[in-house]
């Protein structure tokens, strides 16, 4: 398999026969997603992964990630507009905050050591990058409409806050108690790991959950 390996890199390294290497060597569908998604960026990560697992000694050089073009109020005036809306400036903060996660994320990967680390570290690269593609959806199109595209998931959480402040204190109560029992629910769920396919969607609700009840404890606070 060396040799094939050789071979492939010498020959080009198609990025189809990359993949069913690393099928067959070392299965890792958070990297072999990576490489699909973006190869130019990605493929000296795979390249470097086959040699490891197949004993090749010569190791490539890392690439670095991009650094953004400019700082977000230069690429996004709006941002410094007196009517840009709030909810977009929370995202500018969310987009500072994926960037610094998919590059932390981007430089573990060439130092992971198994399996299992490097697909949990492709998968939170992954979801920043996609989290970040949905911050700079809203973006574009409030710049080229100047109203607001409505899609991502803040938008929604925060209409559920603005609901909460219209509660009674009972009430309160009541959807506090709720969202522990949920957040309980959901951590049991995870901690059985009787469907490991479901992971993923359970965190993500536990996330949006801890945030709906942070927002309660707030308002509960206030009357006190």
């Amino acid at each position: 398999m060396k040799d094939d390996i050789r071979r492939w890199i010498e020959s080009g390294a198609d990025l189809r026969t990359g993949v069913r290497f690393l099928t067959l060597l070392s299965p890792n569908p958070g990297l072999a997603r990576l490489v699909e998604l973006n190869p130019r960026r990605y493929m000296p990560l795979l390249i470097q992964k086959l040699k490891e697992v197949s004993g090749l000694t010569e190791m490539p050089r890392s690439v670095c990630p991009e650094k953004p073009p400019r700082p977000l109020r230069e690429e996004w005036p709006f941002l410094a507009e007196k009517d840009c809306p709030n909810e977009l400036k929370i995202l500018a903060a969310d987009k500072i905050t994926c960037y610094r996660s998919y590059v932390e994320a981007h430089e573990k990967l060439f130092s992971c050591t198994s399996a299992e680390e490097c697909y949990e570290t492709a998968k939170n690269l992954i979801k920043s990058f996609t989290q970040n593609r949905k911050i700079l959806s809203e973006f574009t199109y409030y710049r080229e409409h100047h109203r607001i595209l409505g899609r991502h998931p803040i938008f929604g959480e925060l209409k559920k806050a603005a609901a909460l402040r219209r509660l009674s204190i009972p009430e309160l109560c009541r959807k506090r108690d709720n969202l522990k029992e949920a957040i309980w629910r959901l951590r049991h769920e995870i901690a059985r790991g009787d469907k490991p396919h479901l992971q993923e969607n359970r965190e993500t609700r536990i996330s949006q959950k801890e945030r709906e009840l942070d927002e309660v404890e707030r308002i509960l606070a206030a009357y006190a």
